[in-house]
């Protein structure tokens, strides 16, 4: 009895010290779950957060033709190791994707012996390395980065040597691909698989691309693979551009491998504002077009072009509808990579004439046709000290001329003359002046960074000397952008209003205004309109008969003022050689007497030897810009007014005579047929109609296809035996073989068109 008990209290002892074990191990786990640090770190292990890139905005050109966009392009890896153990070295898959392709069925292959087998897995070996070069060959073709062989050789290598920790998460190809690539590549022999056979790993990235490649690029900038820009529209307006980042939490499945899972930390990404630019794509590519053209003249002509910008406003809104610029590189290419129309500040020479003329005039100080002694050099001399030597450019001498001839010259002498005659009391006045038409800002404050600041130096400065007077009137020691220059012509064309430079229009999203810019005004008036009624006649002049003459047009007005100046390089005019180095200009607008667009053009050398003029090097591509615009305005083409005494008549090939009879007939063009729908007829004309002559077609006699167009030529002279071969384009000017002229079957005709 008592040996039981013993045994009972034993049980009983080791039940409750199994009980207090296991209440005392369910509570620790319990508490190192919920209480302590050791949770939080399995779930650093276990789960991380990942920021869900943002969709960019898009950039477009102010009739929203797109310039630049977000799309997603992918990377590629393969997991070496699970192509490896799922597949490459998977019998059984192997043999099983084998007698797929041979088309067994279960049925059949159950009754394979195991001879058959034996060589079916031999067979299996065999097809997974041809599908294994197949994809070689095809990675090759897509990346064109390895020959088919080096790709084999690569994947034959990783598979080897892959293991659970090694080749998991390897890159294939030199690039990201997008949407298309990726389908392709999913349907390579060893990737169509799957990608839990295949291990093929894909992770989405977001790429900029620029629809029209470089165009305008300084201008709507360029984003990096950090998403940032060091210039144009990119930058200024990353902010509403970039969007915002999102969060996705994610759960590790494998080494290297995370999966997306719902979590209430996840945000959605918040897409970009788009942004509209004032841009027009059309006249952007003229303006580069032309400016490139121009480069490769000057360049043939040995001087070597550094680069040059062209600038298209429109004049009531001051919105830049083209923004070019060309700059050579080490290379000797040209491309556009720096942003001369903003950022080069130099002396801007003779276009700055024009804020010297508005001076004067509105000061009340001359009219255009007072007269002005010029000569070919001027020593400027005070108290018999001599100040400055002006000249004018190529040892010109005008003699005595107006104040509106000046102009037109360009007289460097006539200008320092007129300078120093009424300002040189009282220098302050002038400059005074000049400020109060907008001029020399601390800044234009633009809507994209880089604009530099202009500089003049005035009376009040310690660096003043008074032939500083007289070198400001011309154009020298003071320093403007082209943006500087093409504000102030701009004013002149828009009836003294002087408009900010815009550049951005508004900011969209999903399609509603989230922020419009209004056009600016700098200046309401830059000068009475007197003065500008008389700065406007001074600026035609200069096309009329003056230096840009070479460029005037019959088709349409245009003013404006050419410019030559010379740059400092190294501190100097010169270099040792005498060598110079100009800026050419032409600034001006169109049309000359209700102006729509004001244009700058202005062209940069290098240190060479002879002349460089505004006229020659940056006029014609001012014409060329222009013509463009005037070709494809129709409000600028004067209607075409009916001379109801006399008809203009179309001139017409000959042809069958049902043809003519349908034109004629839908057109109300007035003719005299009398031929029979399926004559062929000769085609002539009076004042007043069309009239048709039968041509007689005889059997075997060659007919005559003069004024015929190529098709029914060949119709009708094939059909009748002969071998046609021809030349030109237009309608037939001759035949060989005269009309008339016996034919044997296959007798050679050759036609010459003409348009």
């Amino acid at each position: 009895m008592t040996t039981v008990k013993n045994i009972v209290r034993r049980i009983t002892l080791f039940y409750l010290l199994t009980v207090f074990l296991s209440v005392a191990i369910v509570a620790q786990i319990i508490y190192l779950q919920f209480f302590t640090e050791f949770k939080a770190k399995a779930e650093q292990f276990a789960l991380k957060t990942e920021s869900l890139e943002a969709s960019r905005g898009n950039i477009y050109s102010y009739d929203m033709r797109l310039l630049a966009a977000s799309i997603q392009k992918y990377e590629i890896f393969i997991d070496f190791y699970t192509l490896k153990d799922k597949l490459v070295e998977n019998k059984s898959k192997k043999l099983e994707l084998y007698h797929k392709k041979i088309n067994l069925t279960p049925v059949k292959i159950k009754k394979r012996t195991s001879e058959q087998i034996k060589e079916d897995t031999k067979q299996a070996d065999i097809f997974m390395n041809e599908e294994i070069k197949e994809t070689a060959k095809s990675l090759s073709e897509l990346f064109k980065d390895k020959s088919a062989d080096e790709y084999e050789i690569f994947l034959k290598t990783k598979i080897k040597t892959s293991s659970e920790k090694s080749c998991r998460h390897e890159k294939i190809g030199n690039r990201k691909i997008d949407f298309i690539e990726l389908k392709k590549i999913k349907s390579f022999p060893i990737f169509k698989f799957g990608q839990f056979r295949s291990g093929l790993k894909t992770i989405e990235k977001t790429d900029r691309i620029y629809t029209y490649d470089k165009l305008a690029a300084t201008t709507i900038g360029n984003v990096n693979s950090k998403s940032y820009s060091e210039v144009g529209v990119e930058r200024t307006f990353n902010e509403y551009l970039k969007g915002k980042e999102g969060l996705q939490v994610v759960m590790r499945i494998a080494p290297e491998e995370w999966m997306p899972i719902s979590s209430e930390d996840n945000v959605l990404p918040e897409s970009g504002c788009d942004v509209v630019t004032t841009l027009d794509v059309t006249i952007q590519e003229t303006a580069e077009k032309a400016l490139r053209q121009q480069i490769q003249k000057g360049n043939d002509e040995g001087k070597q072009i550094e680069g040059g910008t062209a600038i298209v406003m429109e004049v009531a809104t001051g919105e830049i509808r083209a923004i070019a610029n060309i700059k050579r590189n080490e290379g000797g290419g040209y491309v556009e990579s720096y942003n001369y129309a903003l950022t080069e500040t130099s002396p801007p020479g003779s276009t700055f004439k024009l804020a010297t003329l508005i001076a004067l005039l509105d000061d009340k100080l001359v009219d255009l046709n007072d007269i002005v002694e010029t000569q070919s050099i001027w020593e400027y001399r005070k108290d018999k000290k001599l100040l400055h030597t002006f000249k004018e450019a190529s040892g010109h001498n005008y003699g005595t001329i107006t104040v509106k001839q000046v102009f037109a010259k360009s007289s460097n002498v006539g200008f320092a003359k007129l300078a120093v005659k009424y300002y040189e009391n009282n220098p302050q006045k002038f400059f005074n002046k000049l400020q109060s038409m907008g001029l020399f800002q601390e800044s234009l404050n633009l809507q994209i960074t880089g604009e530099s600041k202009p500089h003049v130096t005035t009376p009040d400065n310690k660096k003043w000397q008074l032939q500083l007077l007289p070198l400001s009137a011309i154009g020298y020691e003071l320093t403007l952008a082209p943006i500087h220059t093409l504000t102030l012509y701009n004013a002149v064309a828009n009836n003294g209003k002087m408009m900010k430079p815009k550049f951005v229009k508004e900011i969209i999203k999903h399609g509603q205004v989230v922020e419009s810019y209004r056009d600016e005004v700098i200046k309401s008036e830059i000068c009475s309109k007197e003065t500008l009624a008389k700065v406007r006649q001074a600026l035609q002049g200069v096309v009329d008969s003056g230096t840009a003459v070479k460029i005037r047009d019959s088709r349409f007005d245009f003013a404006g003022k050419t410019g030559t100046a010379q740059r400092v390089v190294n501190g100097k005019f010169h270099d040792s050689q005498g060598r110079t180095a100009y800026q050419a200009t032409f600034a001006g607008y169109i049309p000359a007497n209700e102006p729509k667009y004001t244009i700058v053009v202005v062209m940069y050398s290098p240190q060479i030897s002879g002349n460089f003029y505004g006229g020659t090097y940056a006029a014609p591509v001012f014409k060329e810009i222009a013509e463009k615009l005037y070709s494809t305005d129709i409000n600028w083409y004067k209607p075409v007014e009916r001379n109801n005494d006399s008809l203009c008549l179309p001139d017409a090939k000959s042809t069958i005579a049902r043809q003519i009879n349908n034109i004629a007939s839908k057109l109300n063009i007035p003719f005299d047929n009398d031929a029979k729908n399926n004559d062929w007829v000769a085609i002539s004309k009076n004042d007043s109609k069309l009239i048709t002559n039968k041509i007689q077609i005889e059997e075997n006699k060659t007919p005559s296809v003069i004024n015929m167009g190529l098709r029914d030529a060949v119709y009708l002279l094939e059909k009748s035996g002969m071998k046609v071969s021809f030349s030109g384009k237009g309608k037939i000017k001759n035949q060989s073989v005269e009309a008339g002229t016996a034919i044997t079957a296959g007798t050679a005709i050759y036609l010459e068109l003409e348009l």
